[in-house]
């Protein structure tokens, strides 16, 4: 849907503003907060916690631009890995919680 005044100016309601303005990150417990809610939750299923946490890193991005993207990878690089064997349950990685790494190489 395009508004009058858009319209008049020729701008199409689809087109996103071109100074859009990106929140800070303000303090460290918002941060924190977030960091938190990136936590996929092992006793819900994957899928379901895959798709929020994703949902919720789009909205970051979208909302602090940035600022949020570093805030993801900071995360990323220090909580998203599992050692070897250490899948949690309700990952679809499982199965491969019983090979060594010999074995893992193998099957892949």
């Amino acid at each position: 849907m395009v508004h009058s005044s858009n319209s008049e100016k020729g701008v199409n309601a689809c087109t996103p503003p071109q100074n859009q303005f990106k929140l800070n990150i303000v303090t460290e417990k918002e941060k924190n907060d977030y960091r938190k809610a990136l936590i996929p939750d092992s006793n819900k299923s994957f899928d379901s916690e895959f798709i929020r946490t994703t949902n919720l890193e789009r909205t970051i991005i979208d909302k602090y631009g940035f600022e949020g993207l570093r805030l993801l990878f900071e995360n990323r690089n220090s909580a998203n890995y599992y050692k070897l064997s250490q899948f949690p349950n309700n990952s679809p990685w499982t199965y491969l919680n019983n090979k060594n790494l010999s074995e893992f190489i193998r099957y892949y």
